[in-house]
């Protein structure tokens, strides 16, 4: 059957190696957003330690 690209608002791929979802533009703004986007928390960072006696 042939389906016009406009009437594809998501596609779901599943392999063994990856998952790849797209979605449009028009799926996103039909749909809740159910997930937040939050900044990762700030790892200290650790300047490197020399082995000299």
């Amino acid at each position: 059957k042939m389906v016009h690209t406009t009437d594809i608002v998501e596609l779901e791929l599943n392999s063994k190696k990856f998952k790849l979802t797209v979605k449009k533009r028009e799926a996103l703004e039909a749909a809740e957003p159910t997930i937040q986007y939050l900044p990762a928390p700030n790892q200290p960072q650790y300047a490197p330690q020399g082995y000299g006696p």
